[in-house]
């Protein structure tokens, strides 16, 4: 019968996952396109997009991308193409995975096959989980490894194997498993007496060998560079407040400098991050304020789920060793850094969440034996709960934030590709992010021929890689009515232009248009004979 109930709640999985994938979110981001695309180029050539040589770290816009995601995308990407569908399964099939290992560690935490089947049947269906499973976000597939390596747990061979997993998958990962294995050896979680040095130190040896590329990777210029651009500490306007926090004291000096510096600021900002993570606003009524990492217009639980938490906050005691230090360490690489909290680096707190949450609902069943009435009064308002969550997912948010997902690049480089031959430029606008991704992703454009072209890039401050241009595409800001008008004057031929909305001049024809869901027209297309 527990079988039934387990293949039932992974069916369900399923369904959440793979309805509509491709359609909801309505488009793929551009970190999806680079994660695609990169597979693809693996799988043609063994190199990513810059001839590197299955590489440990693909420096894609310059960000140095960890390889979990990419590897692991490899196989959907060879069956169905560089696709939607392609990029998007591998999410999808982790999550469904993630269902089932949660299922197993609610077994084993609490030797209740009863708890994992709710922490199971809670992960199945919850909003945090069923996005993250939609996009192809590396957080998703370091969620997993993560509870691997816990559940693996006393075998330190085994769950350290799934630990370097981890870190090669998402960089948040670097702080928080080391805090968390700090923490099980000091609870007795991991039972470090029972190891004598000589069983204990090879383990060490090795994960340091295995890490020792990502290790080495930290030193580099723009991994410093891009770590400063999202640290909190590291912004002007957080320096700028504690300039002006000086200011607006009447204390002598050096009284001031004393009270408000980097230390006692940083440290009441991150106390003050700490907590929002852990707010109902952020958990249940709003979640985060990036659209692209949670579905807009819900929390990342539902409503139900918030007394199932708290109740199974009570009962924790006896099962503490393992959840807690998970629960409370886990928020702490979203908390350093400017979009905090961040649904993404702070999604490591959801199988924590859910398996209280299941211990919670275990006693909550056990009462309802036998108040049947009240059980029947409380099912509409759990499935009101989840259907609206359904409704947002499938029906509100693929329209309303349509053009949040980039809506309109695939038709624009569809439209654009199919006069290749007879085109001498193609113009792509580059004010909805990387085109380029899109182009090489969506034309299927072969790695090799790539890899050895002269490609047209330049890097930011920041470190940010932007490539301007190859074979016969050119990618740059071309909004301003002028912009095309200068194209048609400095070249000949057969130029294709592709701009946002209201951004060609009146006086041309456009022979492409295309909206996204929610009306707003993303981009324009014409054809014109260059005047040189």
């Amino acid at each position: 019968m527990r079988n039934f109930w387990l293949i039932t709640i992974l069916l369900i999985a399923v369904f959440f996952r793979f309805f509509h994938l491709t359609s909801s979110p309505p488009g793929l981001n551009w970190d999806e396109v680079s994660i695609g695309y990169n597979a693809y180029s693996i799988l043609k050539t063994g190199r990513d997009e810059w001839g590197e040589f299955l590489p440990l770290s693909f420096k894609a816009f310059g960000e140095h991308k960890l390889p979990g995601m990419i590897y692991a995308s490899i196989p959907g990407i060879a069956i169905f193409g560089t696709t939607d569908l392609g990029v998007r399964i591998t999410p999808a099939l982790i999550g469904v995975l993630a269902v089932y290992l949660i299922y197993l560690l609610g077994n084993k935490l609490f030797k209740s096959k009863s708890i994992g089947l709710i922490a199971a049947g809670l992960m199945a269906i919850s909003p945090w989980a069923v996005h993250f499973s939609r996009v192809s976000f590396e957080a998703g597939l370091a969620m997993v490894f993560v509870m691997a390596s816990i559940y693996f747990l006393p075998n330190l061979w085994v769950s350290m194997l799934f630990a370097i997993l981890a870190a090669y998958t998402y960089n948040s990962i670097r702080i928080l498993l080391p805090l968390m294995f700090i923490a099980y050896l000091w609870n007795g979680a991991i039972e470090w007496r029972s190891f004598s040095w000589r069983r204990l130190l090879p383990i060490i040896l090795l994960g340091l060998v295995l890490l020792s590329p990502i290790l080495i990777g930290l030193t580099r210029a723009q991994e410093r560079v891009r770590w400063g651009t999202v640290s909190l500490a590291n912004q002007k306007s957080f320096v700028d407040g504690i300039a002006q926090s000086r200011g607006y004291t009447l204390l002598p000096s050096p009284l001031p400098r004393l009270i408000h510096n980097k230390v006692t600021h940083y440290g009441y900002q991150l106390f003050t991050n700490y907590l929002q993570i852990f707010s109902t606003e952020f958990l249940i009524f709003k979640g985060g304020e990036n659209t692209q990492r949670s579905v807009a217009g819900m929390g990342l639980l539902y409503l139900f789920e918030l007394p199932l938490l708290l109740l199974g906050l009570t009962k924790l005691s006896h099962h503490k060793k393992i959840i807690l230090p998970w629960l409370l360490l886990a928020p702490i690489p979203s908390i350093m850094t400017i979009d905090s909290p961040s649904t993404v680096r702070a999604l490591n707190l959801l199988p924590a969440l859910l398996l209280i949450e299941a211990l919670g609902a275990s006693y909550v069943c056990s009462w309802l034996r036998g108040r049947r009435f009240i059980a029947i009064t409380l099912t509409p308002f759990v499935l009101w709960n989840i259907g609206y969550f359904a409704y947002q997912l499938w029906f509100v948010y693929p329209v309303k934030y349509s053009d949040k997902w980039l809506y309109g690049y695939k038709q624009a480089i569809e439209f654009a590709h199919s006069h290749y031959d007879d085109a001498n430029l193609i113009f792509l606008p580059a004010k909805y992010g990387e085109p380029y991704i899109f182009t090489l992703f969506y034309t299927s454009y072969d790695p090799a021929k790539y890899q050895t072209e002269q490609v047209k890039r330049g890097v930011d401050p920041t470190g940010w890689v932007h490539n301007s241009g190859f074979d016969k595409y050119r990618f740059s800001d071309y909004s301003g009515l002028e912009v095309p008008k200068e194209i048609v004057a400095r070249n000949s031929g057969e130029l294709i232009i592709i701009t946002g909305f209201a951004e060609l001049p009146p006086t041309y024809e456009r022979i492409f248009s295309v909206s996204a869901p929610n009306w707003k027209v993303m981009f324009e297309g014409t054809i014109q004979e260059g005047e040189q």
